[in-house]
Order: structure tokens, then sequence, then C-alpha cells
């Protein structure tokens, strides 16, 4: 009898751990590892969501892509470069108390895998009181003529109470990079280079072209 109860029981024993057991997934060239109670939903052709099914994380992560176009962003780290500036610009635009970045970080550091990956943590509220506050953590980064954006979004308390956390997951996702592929971070002015009006990186600097439409974007 003590046997027969043993079997009865031991799927529930062992379910738990099956769970807990890592997801790696891949699509559109990303692969990312997921705790096992994590699972993706596939909204377009290049955006993929991941929910958590326990309801312990709240949040919604996500990756998504788009073609780059190369006559205006010939480098992968411009591209980068130029949706990370656009993302912070986009927030201030809003102003406090509607949106407000927390912190960010596009340092030689911020990486994911060998590539620059700039990361954001904003906070967002609605003019509806009763609508309450959201968190949004993103990166970008980019390679061979693709560009990709990491988030995980959801409330904002529990953003700000993981983010950590959420930040860690997204961290696991590396980039398919093709041999070959010039993935560098330009950080020098040739001669003849010139500036294009409104345009600057994440540090204020602004952004240099060569003359020719196929010469590639420098940074002073």
């Amino acid at each position: 009898m003590k046997f027969i109860h043993l079997i009865f029981f031991l799927p529930a024993l062992l379910a738990p751990s099956l769970r807990a057991q890592p997801a790696v997934y891949q699509g559109f060239g990303y692969f990312l590892s997921l705790p096992g109670e994590w699972e993706r939903r596939i909204s377009g052709r290049y955006l993929h969501s991941f929910h958590d099914t326990s309801h312990a994380s709240a949040a919604v992560l996500s990756i998504s892509r788009e073609d780059i176009d190369t006559t205006i962003f010939p480098l992968p780290g411009s591209w980068t470069q130029a949706r990370f500036r656009a993302y912070l610009d986009s927030v201030a635009a809003l102003g406090v108390p509607l949106g407000e970045t927390v912190f960010y970080d596009s340092s030689p550091a911020a990486k994911l895998g060998t590539l620059r990956a700039p990361e954001a943590f904003a906070v967002f509220s609605s003019p509806d009181t009763g609508s309450g506050a959201s968190g949004e953590y993103v990166r970008y980064c980019a390679v061979a003529g693709l560009g990709y954006r990491l988030a995980a979004a959801g409330d904002s308390a529990d953003m700000a109470d993981n983010i950590d956390y959420y930040a860690e997951l997204l961290a696991s996702v590396r980039i398919a990079v093709p041999a070959g592929s010039a993935v560098s971070w330009v950080t020098r002015r040739l001669p003849g280079a010139q500036a294009r009006p409104g345009m600057v990186d994440m540090r204020g600097r602004r952004i240099f072209f060569r003359r020719t439409a196929a010469s590639p974007c420098y940074f002073k």
C-alpha cells in the first residue's frame, strides 16, 4: 500500500523541479534562456513576448527585430546609439511625472555577449490617476543590418522591486553574429566628415557623416 501511495504522489513531487528546469528559446537570430515557468508567445514575425505562467513575476518580456537602413546607419553601432538616444529623448519629452528615466548605462561595459547594448529603466504615469503607473526596462543592440530591442514592462511597483531580476533574464539573450560582421562602436571622426543638425549620440555628442552616402558615420 505504501508503494502504491508513493507511485501516486511521485508526479506531484517531481512537478515543481521539472517546471524549474530552464527553457532555451530561439528565433529570428536570438537565443534566450528562461526559467521553466516562462512561456513564449509569438505576437508577430519579428516580435516575441514571454510571460511567467506561475504569475510569480508580473512583467512581460519582449524581443523585437527590425531591418536597418544601412544607407543611414552603415555600422550597427550607429543604429544602436541613435535608437537609444531617441528612447531617452522620448521619455524626457514627456516630462515628470508623465515620464522619467530612472537610470541608464551606455558605457562600454553594457554588452550582450560581444555586442554593445545600452540599457535604461524608465517609469511612466498617465494623466488619468486611475490608470496607475508603469515601468519599462529596455536594451538596444544591432548586428549585420538587423536591430534588436529587448524590453521588460509592467506595473511600476513590481518593476522597481524586481528590476535586477528582469535585467538578469534579458542579460541571457545572445544575438547570432555572422562571421566577418562589423560590430564596432565607432568613436573617432575622419577628415571631411559633416555634422547633420539635430543628431546626437547618448552622450550629447554630434553625429558626423562622410559626404558620400555609402560612407560610415562617426562620432566626435
